[in-house]
């Protein structure tokens, strides 16, 4: 009896205590080790490369961004991590997972609809995806892992399915590497920088075959005056764009010739517009089928100083133009082919921002930049008798002074929210046109002549050196040098 009574007793302390779910399988957490090992590593990984951008964006900043942000540009991909974290502790608990896997390889099965990220927030500026990182490669490698922990869990995956699991992440990492080469192999240098590298696994971009040309220097003087020639088949050409050096657009290419004035790290341009003479220098666009040629000639006959094949790409956001010249992002070889057709074309030598002026001058005498265009030239504007075109003069409201050798641009702004004058203002040479310098009145102008909503006008300007002295309607103050223009 009382044999039978501790038999009884321990049947029924059995059935009051709960049941733990198995631990999970050896090859089950062996696969969820590695998911784990290789989800951390992705993230310190660069995950892609935006338009626009020079450096990618790496894994963690895409997942702590992409959680907050994702949503509002198809990032839905994203949301896939938080079923991998409740994934990870149901398969190390020995819990089913399959729905959670379910989820999340549904939710990473949207990353090819990511419209991109936002470039600038505050504007819904959103820049397209134009290459995949090792980072977003990994972190695929390991949702698939995590997948497979999960089967491993549930026997449903053996030693030898596991194997096949290996083999195929194997084949794709080579087939990565096969693509990297291949696209690395058809592309040019400068798409290399800005697409290929960096940790980019592949671009979805269309590759540039033509390699960009270096010109020899000029023959002859430098400074001579430019005749834009675009054949009509490229002005025609709905949506394609030719990215124009030195700030010219279709518009210039009436046959006037232009003489281009920079200042270093600038690119606010003054071209000035002139009669062509026989044998002018002449930037020519060609049309071949698709593709394009840009010829740089001179002379009576016209000889070749440079050529450059041009072949016709689309951008990330489906923009059409033509490579080299179409900028793949900020510091690519957009630079360079500018940097290229500058040294071609001889232009001046850009000044060297923060170099004194030559001469003390007062700078008294109204010669406001025009407010009309010039023959439907967007930007063309007459000032002190000549056709001038500055990007910044033309899109703002400004207002001149002249002196024997300087003429001054001083911008304004719009009162009552913003200062009747703006920090910096613009000293020419009145001879050339040439930019001379900026000057830059810091803090040296009390709110009583530069806050907001003051209405105040401008009477005079002294120039001496790196110094400036702003005569207003309610008191002078005082302007330096920048070093930058």
């Amino acid at each position: 009896m009382i044999g039978i009574l501790l038999i009884r007793i321990g049947i029924t302390s059995t059935m009051h205590v709960p049941l733990s779910p198995p631990p999970p399988r050896p090859l089950a957490q062996m696969l969820l080790h590695a998911a784990l090992i290789a989800w951390g590593v992705s993230l310190l990984l660069p995950a892609f490369t935006l338009e626009g951008e020079r450096w990618p964006d790496w894994g963690l900043d895409v997942m702590l961004d992409g959680l907050v942000l994702g949503w509002m540009v198809n990032g839905w991909a994203v949301y896939a991590n938080m079923f991998f974290a409740v994934g990870a502790v149901r398969v190390r608990a020995g819990k089913p997972a399959g729905y959670v896997i379910g989820a999340m390889l549904l939710l990473a099965a949207t990353l090819p609809f990511l419209k991109g990220s936002y470039a600038n927030f505050s504007s819904g500026t959103v820049w397209p995806v134009v290459s995949w990182g090792w980072g977003a490669f990994l972190w695929l490698v390991s949702l698939v892992l995590l997948a497979a922990a999960a089967l491993a869990k549930e026997e449903r995956l053996a030693r030898r399915g596991a194997v096949r699991f290996g083999i195929a992440i194997l084949l794709a990492c080579v087939a990565a590497l096969a693509l990297h080469g291949y696209q690395w192999w058809h592309a040019n240098e400068p798409d290399r920088q800005a697409l290929l590298s960096n940790g980019m696994v592949f671009t979805v971009s269309e590759l540039c075959p033509s390699a960009l040309a270096w010109p020899a220097p000029l023959d002859g003087a430098a400074g001579d005056a430019v005749v834009l020639d675009i054949d009509p088949l490229l002005r025609s050409s709905s949506g394609v764009k030719l990215h124009l050096p030195a700030e010219f657009t279709d518009e210039q290419g009436d046959g006037s010739a232009w003489r281009v004035h920079r200042m270093e790290g600038t690119s606010s341009t003054v071209m000035v517009r002139e009669k062509a003479q026989a044998g002018s220098l002449v930037l020519q666009f060609k049309a071949e089928g698709k593709d394009a040629v840009m010829r740089l000639l001179k002379g009576a006959p016209q000889r070749v100083l440079y050529e450059q094949r041009l072949h016709e790409v689309a951008s990330g956001k489906g923009e059409v133009g033509f490579c080299p010249l179409l900028g793949r992002n900020r510091f690519s070889q957009r630079d360079d082919y500018d940097k290229a057709l500058m040294r071609a074309m001889a232009l001046d030598p850009p000044i060297q921002a923060g170099t004194p002026l030559p001469r003390a001058e007062e700078a008294r005498e109204p010669c406001d930049f025009g407010t009309a265009d010039i023959d439907r030239i967007k930007g063309l504007r007459n000032w002190d008798g000549r056709e001038v075109m500055i990007w910044h003069a033309s899109h703002n409201k400004v207002s001149g002074f002249c002196s024997a050798s300087y003429m001054v641009l001083v911008y304004h702004g719009a009162p009552p929210h913003e200062p009747a004058l703006w920090q910096s203002m613009y000293v020419y040479d009145r001879k050339t046109l040439k930019p001379l310098g900026v000057f830059s009145r810091g803090d040296s102008c009390p709110d009583t002549v530069c806050g907001p909503g003051v209405a105040v006008t401008v009477q005079a300007i002294e120039l001496d050196g790196t110094k400036a002295v702003i005569q207003t309607t309610l008191g002078s103050y005082s302007a330096t040098m920048s070093d930058r223009f």
